[in-house]
């Protein structure tokens, strides 16, 4: 007997498959990530798969800008289970970013497919709104950004189990909602962690009003349900991001400029959606056009195929419960508004009057969620029509003739018409756009006509197959297209990552060794430490310092220490920096400022710290400092620096490696605080001769809060499979729950 899910498991795989063709010139090492893919996530990535098979955490990157804390940055996936599994598996290797970049997108379509089985979608139509999910201009547009399609990859998953909770008898769905909320955050954006949970509530709340099912119960029994599922799902997602998210509140704003809120323009306008690319709905090609000064081309494309689209605009033809679809559409269409922050002011009320959205930018973000609502309201409108294709139902073919026949009409006339606009200032688009787009409109048009014909029930039957393999087409076709948005010819630069990739974190034969670098992460593969790198969480301070000439040399080379009996007190401001460089540049050699209140000495001694009114002032006054020539690096590791170091006389000794209030330090064995120096290093007092100067990094919550996190991801893996299986044995009750 063939299994009842055996559909679905066919097309699993198909989507799989396409997956698969679709990146085959990724796989087969003729084709690189592009922009942030192959400069920040895949070095950062095979940085964590070393980590994890020298059985370590990254908490503390000793390679790029003089150490960062990285564990710190939710987008690394430091204590991500997916991301650290891949890493142990396939080490710190190109081949293993390339399989979990395409997991990730895998992983998103499948959720699609669960989604549309739990709503009573059918299998083809289940298929064709994953396909126009995973080919969608999310995942074409914003390839290069791993962060962005993990996160998003997860809210199908999300959508499913809170919609289930809604209804369910126990906590279990909403318990099972909270882990994967929580998990999407580890090694995710935090924008869209953020606008994922926003789009659960508007989801829950169109349910509660105007759901059907759930409308056969009383409104205050669905409030205070709905109310229990979200607290749990708050409280549960919290305890699991919290190893990355709650030392980022504590430890972030000492060393990121991104711990606070941004600036209202750099929020609201930068990187905003331009209200031509709402023509990027009929064809991925035009998010290519010279039609969008102000948004970046990553994030231009509203493209979910062409089927997506008709099926959404067939949903809304259904009179009957009709009114959580219209709700979908409201959502979809203020998403949209509010991703166009410098025409409309959507996003601007939302920064005033919701303060969590003041933490990120890229206002173009909010678009991804109208394409999702496109995707939920086509999978409606799949299960209207296999309810047609079953009753044979003639006014059911004439809604989708009608839809279909005036959405191919209206795409048609707009690719034509921004076509000859930009005649004269675009390059015209490669005749294989012309195909694509004119071949899939006028195809699904076709279909849909010949269907309403009389007589033409044999073609009704294949109807369904017609529209699987124009909906695979379509998604074939739009990777070749925008290519270039995913990948691009540095086929070379790419083979070299494994060309000089070492896998060993220990330091220690490299004693001190530094070199400024160029700005790129290749460091984490070569895993020679330099001074100047791209990073998000690194603040102004530290570039200034790296790219400054003098500034960068005196943190750079075998020999960074520095002594001096004589420190100035200033704050950390840039005026302040501005005198420390000027001062610098008249010494030829960097004095030594501290940032904290003096402390004495280990015997007791006071040791002098200028101070005065201005720090232009206390600035002048003090001498260069002199390196400490004297020493002995005893053990480098990425968090622990253990040196011997003589001093003629007790004083300041700095360490050119990044302050963090994370850092420990033990000076002969006694403990000493770890002051910030010279704006963004590290200042030990030592005493006259020989000290023996131990560093180590302690990680706020560690590991108690990542105990928490992934005890509770192991409790709920096994509760939901140990659920699974009890069900698998019991009479399959009917799931649907379609809205």
């Amino acid at each position: 007997m063939v299994p009842a899910r055996s559909p679905w498991t066919l097309a699993a795989i198909g989507l799989a498959l396409m997956l698969l063709l679709s990146h085959t010139p990724l796989l087969r090492g003729r084709a690189a990530p592009i922009w942030d893919g192959i400069d920040f996530f895949a070095p950062y990535y095979m940085l964590v798969g070393d980590f994890a098979r020298s059985g370590q955490f990254l908490l503390w990157n000793p390679f790029t800008l003089g150490g960062s804390p990285d564990y710190l940055e939710p987008q690394l996936g430091s204590f991500s289970p997916p991301l650290l599994l891949f890493g142990l598996v396939f080490g710190g290797t190109r081949l293993s970013f390339e399989l979990y970049w395409l997991a990730i997108w895998l992983f998103g379509g499948v959720g699609v497919l669960a989604l549309a089985r739990h709503l009573g979608a059918p299998p083809w139509g289940g298929l064709v709104s994953a396909v126009g999910f995973a080919f969608s201009g999310v995942f074409t547009g914003n390839a290069e950004n791993t962060a962005m399609l993990y996160t998003f990859s997860f809210l199908p998953w999300l959508v499913w189990r809170v919609d289930v909770a809604l209804t369910a008898r126990g906590l279990r769905p909403a318990i099972e909602a909270g882990a994967l909320y929580g998990l999407s955050a580890l090694g995710g954006y935090p924008a869209l962690v953020l606008l994922n949970g926003g789009f659960v509530v508007l989801w829950s709340i169109g349910r509660v009003l105007w759901s059907a099912h759930l409308r056969l119960t009383g409104l205050q029994q669905r409030l205070t349900r709905t109310a229990t599922v979200h607290i749990l799902l708050v409280l549960v997602g919290a305890a699991v991001m919290s190893p990355t998210y709650v030392p980022f509140f504590v430890e972030g704003p000492d060393v990121s400029d991104r711990a606070g809120a941004m600036a209202w323009d750099d929020a609201v306008e930068n990187d905003a959606l331009h209200p031509a690319a709402v023509a990027t709905l009929v064809s991925p090609v035009l998010s290519f056009a010279n039609l969008f000064d102000y948004t970046d081309i990553s994030m231009r494309s509203l493209y979910v195929g062409c089927l997506v689209p008709v099926l959404a605009g067939l949903s809304l033809f259904k009179r009957r419960d009709a009114a959580f679809r219209w709700w979908l559409l409201l959502v979809a269409v203020m998403f949209l508004a509010a991703a166009m922050g410098r025409a409309l002011p959507v996003r601007g009320w939302l920064y005033e009057w919701f303060p969590p959205t003041r933490y990120f930018r890229h206002p173009a973000l909010f678009r991804c969620y109208t394409m999702f609502a496109l995707v939920l309201l086509g999978i409606s409108g799949a299960s209207d029509l296999a309810a047609t294709f079953r009753t044979r139902d003639p006014l059911g073919w004439r809604r989708f003739r009608v839809v279909a026949v005036c959405l191919a009409a209206v795409a048609l006339a707009v690719y034509g018409s921004v076509i000859a606009f930009l005649h004269e200032t675009t390059p015209p688009p490669y005749v294989s756009s012309h195909w694509h787009t004119f071949g899939s409109w006028l195809f699904v048009a076709t279909v849909a006509a010949a269907g309403s014909l009389s007589g033409r029930r044999r073609w009704r039957e294949l109807a369904p197959v017609a529209l699987v393999i124009l909906a695979l087409a379509d998604a074939a076709s739009t990777a070749r297209l925008v290519r270039p948005t995913m990948y691009d010819g540095q086929a070379d630069r790419w083979h070299r990552l494994d060309d000089i990739h070492r896998s060993d974190i220990d330091l220690t034969a490299m004693g001190l060794m530094r070199d400024v670098g160029n700005g790129g992460n290749s460091a984490f593969v070569s895993k020679i430490p330099t001074l100047r790198g791209y990073s998000g969480l690194a603040g102004r301070l530290v570039r200034r310092y790296a790219d400054d000439e003098l500034l960068a040399a005196s943190a750079s080379g075998e020999n960074r220490l520095w002594y001096s009996t004589s420190a100035g007190m200033v704050d950390r401001s840039e005026r302040c920096f501005d005198a420390f460089r000027a001062r610098a540049a008249a010494l030829d050699a960097p004095p030594l400022v501290i940032h904290a209140e003096p402390v004495a000495a280990s015997n007791g001694a006071p040791l002098q710290v200028r101070t005065g009114n201005t720090c232009e002032a206390v600035v002048a006054s003090l001498p260069a400092a002199m390196r400490a020539n004297s020493f002995k690096v005893w053990e480098h590791r990425p968090a622990r620096l253990t040196l011997r170091v003589d001093v003629p006389e007790p004083g300041w000794l700095l360490v050119t490696d990044t302050w963090s209030r994370g850092w420990r330090v033990a000076v002969n064995g006694r403990a000493r605080p770890v002051v910030r120096g010279n704006f963004v290093f590290r200042v030990v007092q030592v005493s006259t001769g020989t000290n023996f100067v131990d560093f180590h990094y302690e990680v706020f919550g560690f590991p108690w809060l990542l105990m928490v996190s992934w005890g509770l991801l192991a409790g709920v893996g096994v509760w939901s499979a140990a659920a699974t299986a009890s069900a698998s044995r019991q009479p399959q009750a009917d799931e649907r729950r379609g809205p």
